[in-house]
């Protein structure tokens, strides 16, 4: 029998509400500072990126499991007609530099180092809170 996983016991619960605020608001600091908001992009750039949460995050797993660094899982969002959407998902490490230029340009936080630690502590399976699209 296949046990029932607390998706938000693992993973931040982010509504179209905050999505919306976040991407807004990015968007205006961005237009107020484009200097600023095309070295955070190349920041981030340079970290890998990944078409699927699911594949972001059973390489964020591989990572920490190797021990080789704390990680994170940053979405980035964008915006059509009617909904906000993740676009793609970033690794990257636990650096605040690297944290506030996602912020600044418009990303989420979706897995902190704490949450990837305790999913691979429970050995809960990946399929049963990432999502693929």
């Amino acid at each position: 029998m296949k046990r029932k996983v607390d998706i938000e016991h693992y993973r931040p619960r982010l509504n179209q509400a905050d999505l919306d605020y976040t991407y807004k608001s990015s968007q205006a600091r961005m237009a107020a500072h484009p200097e600023r908001a095309e070295r955070d992009k190349e920041v981030i750039q340079k970290h890998p990126f990944f078409e699927t949460e699911k594949e972001a995050a059973k390489y964020a797993f591989k990572l920490m499991r190797e021990g080789s660094l704390d990680c994170q899982v940053w979405a980035k969002i964008a915006k059509d007609e009617e909904f906000i959407y993740f676009q793609k998902w970033w690794i990257v490490t636990d650096n605040w530099k690297i944290k506030m230029a996602a912020e600044y340009i418009g990303m989420v936080l979706v897995y902190d180092a704490r949450c990837l630690q305790r999913i691979i502590a429970d050995n809960i399976n990946i399929d049963d809170i990432a999502v693929s699209y």
